[in-house]
């Protein structure tokens, strides 16, 4: 009798802890609808799980979107907003047809008409002077638009076997007038008084006191270069491309420059 009183009380107890656990499984079906809503947009079950992103093997294959704290609240990852490339304002670096256009503005225009240095020789004074068959020589004008200040002309012929040989007239004028008013006569001086430089400034090259034309003078055989100035401070150059000794130049630079003043004077 002892022993069923016993059993029947164990089968009593049994019966209200499965009461009880059926009760609290109803309760948590029973939740408010903010709080459900909240579990089914998270994908989290009625326990408080998150089973979105999961296999059945147990691992997450998905990049994580959130974060989660010790409150189990979703946190958005924060990403560094990329820097946005601006382009400069002016493009630095300029085309060969800009720098050209730079260039021309930069340039002062001429005040005053440069005489033609193709007028103030003849292809048959040169063959005269120099000894040479007038039917080979040919004539350039070298003038450019980019010097408004300089005219050029080049007499072209083979001599002694030497092709390319000849001689070169070139007129200039003061570039820099505003700036510079005594730009001829200091052009002159330094000439004789610093020489040139070779232009990878290995040698210099001097010159000396060039009589007998215009103003002054100065000549460099080394450079077979010989120029002078006149009263207008006009700046002339005779450049030989010639075998020929200095003195045989000399008179040759002579010859031909008094035929260039003579010219001017008509």
């Amino acid at each position: 009798m002892q022993f069923l009183k016993l059993l029947f009380a164990v089968l009593c107890m049994a019966l209200v802890a499965c009461n009880s656990d059926k009760t609290g499984a109803d309760t948590s079906d029973e939740l408010p609808p903010e709080k459900k809503a909240y579990y089914e947009e998270h994908g989290i079950d009625h326990d408080g799980h998150n089973h979105e992103g999961h296999n059945h093997d147990g691992h997450n294959h998905e990049t994580p979107q959130a974060i989660e704290n010790n409150s189990r609240t979703s946190v958005p990852v924060q990403r560094k907003a990329a820097t946005p490339f601006n382009e400069p304002e002016e493009n630095p670096y300029k085309t060969q047809k800009q720098m050209q256009a730079d260039f021309s503005e930069s340039i002062q225009k001429a005040t005053r008409p440069v005489p033609d240095a193709c007028s103030l020789l003849s292809d048959k004074f040169i063959a005269k002077t120099i000894g040479v068959n007038v039917e080979g020589i040919t004539l350039k004008d070298g003038s450019s638009q980019a010097s408004p200040y300089a005219r050029s002309c080049f007499f072209r012929w083979d001599h002694r076997g030497v092709p390319n040989s000849g001689v070169l007239l070139q007129v200039q004028d003061n570039p820099v007038p505003d700036e510079f008013p005594e730009w001829a006569a200091y052009y002159i001086q330094a000439k004789r008084n610093q020489g040139e430089k070779s232009p990878d400034g290995s040698m210099d090259f001097k010159y000396k006191m060039f009589e007998g034309l215009g103003e002054d003078g100065a000549y460099c055989y080394d450079l077979h270069r010989y120029m002078w100035r006149d009263k207008e401070d006009f700046v002339y150059l005779i450049a030989f491309n010639l075998p020929a000794t200095e003195a045989e130049e000399l008179e040759w630079a002579r010859q031909l420059g008094a035929e260039v003043m003579r010219k001017l004077k008509r």
